[in-house]
C-alpha cells in the first residue's frame, strides 16, 4: 500500500508531462503550417500544464501578435513562468522586456536580474547584455572589470559586437590591461564578420603599427571595406593612406582590398600579404 500511494504523484505528474508534451508537439505542427491561432491554443493547453517550452512560445506570440493580439502583458506572464523553470531564452526576454518597459515597469535591475541568469546558462547576447550594463553602470554599479570578464564569454562564442567591444577595451586598457595586439585580435575576429567600424578600428592598428606590423596597404585595404558602410566615416582615412603609398604600393593595397572582401577571408588574406613582404 505505502509502495502504491508512492507511486501515484510520480504516475499522475508523468502523464501531465506527456500530456503537456503532446499538445507542444501539435502546438509546433500548427506553428510550422502557419496556423498561428491554432498554435496559440495549442500552445496555451499545454502551458498551463507547465510545459516551459510551450510557455516560452506562448509569450513569443503575445509579444509578436501572431495568433492572438499583441499583449505584453500576456508576453510577460507567460515568459516569466519559462524563465522562473530556467528556460533561458525566456530569461533573456523578460530582461528585454524589463530594459524596454514592455509590459513591466521598466527597471534596468530586474533587466539586470534575469539577463545575469541567462548568460550564466550561456546565452550569449545576454553575456553581452551584462557587459554594457556593467560598462555603463546601468542596473548594477559600474565595473569594467566585470564588463570585460561578460563581454570575453559572449566574444568567445562569436558575437561580433562582444569582439570589437572587447577589442576596445583592450586598446583603451578599461577593466584589462592595455595591449594593442589583443586588440587587434579581436577586431580582426569582429572585422571578419562584417562589421565595419571593427575593420575601421584594424585598419587604424596597420596605419599606426600598433599590436601590428606597420602597413600602409593593409590600412588602406581595410578603409576600403569599412567605407562600404557609409556610417564608418572612413572615407578620408582611406584617402590619407592612398596619399602615403606609391604607385606599386596602391596597386598591391586595391588587390588586397578585394581579397579581404571574401567571405571569411580577412584574417588569411592579410597574414598572407604581410608574409609575402618578408
Amino acid at each position: 500500500m505505502h509502495l502504491k500511494h508512492s507511486l501515484l504523484p510520480v504516475l499522475l505528474a508523468y502523464l501531465l508531462f506527456n500530456i503537456a508534451n503532446a499538445g507542444f508537439d501539435e502546438a509546433m505542427a500548427a506553428h510550422n503550417a502557419s496556423n498561428f491561432v491554432l498554435a496559440a491554443s495549442e500552445f496555451r493547453k499545454a502551458a498551463e500544464q507547465g510545459n516551459p517550452k510551450a510557455q516560452f512560445s506562448l509569450g513569443v506570440m503575445h509579444a509578436t501578435g501572431r495568433g492572438v493580439p499583441q499583449n505584453f502583458t500576456q508576453a510577460t506572464h507567460w515568459y516569466r513562468k519559462a524563465a522562473e523553470q530556467g528556460h533561458s531564452t525566456a530569461q533573456y526576454n523578460l530582461g528585454v522586456l524589463y530594459m524596454n518597459g514592455q509590459g513591466v515597469p521598466q527597471d534596468d535591475a530586474q533587466s539586470f536580474n534575469w539577463f545575469r541568469k541567462a548568460a550564466e546558462q550561456g546565452e550569449n547576447t545576454a553575456q553581452y547584455n551584462i557587459a554594457v550594463m556593467y560598462a555603463k553602470g546601468q542596473g548594477v554599479p559600474q565595473d569594467f572589470t566585470q564588463a570585460a570578464s561578460w563581454c570575453r564569454k559572449a566574444a568567445e562564442q562569436g558575437v561580433p559586437k562582444a569582439q570589437f567591444s572587447l577589442g576596445l577595451m583592450y586598446s583603451k586598457g578599461q577593466g584589462v590591461q592595455q595591449d594593442n595586439s589583443l586588440a587587434a585580435h579581436w577586431y580582426s575576429k569582429a572585422a571578419e564578420q562584417g562589421m565595419a567600424i571593427a575593420q575601421a578600428h584594424l585598419g587604424q592598428l596597420y596605419m599606426d603599427g600598433q599590436g601590428v606590423p606597420q602597413s600602409g596597404e593593409v590600412a588602406y585595404a581595410l578603409f576600403s571595406l569599412a567605407a562600404k558602410d557609409s556610417t564608418t566615416n572612413t572615407a578620408k582615412s582611406k584617402s590619407l593612406a592612398a596619399e602615403q603609398l606609391s604607385p606599386q604600393e596602391l596597386a598591391e593595397a586595391k588587390q588586397l582590398s578585394q581579397e579581404i572582401a571574401r567571405p571569411n577571408n580577412l584574417k588569411r588574406a592579410i597574414d598572407t600579404y604581410l608574409r609575402n613582404l618578408i
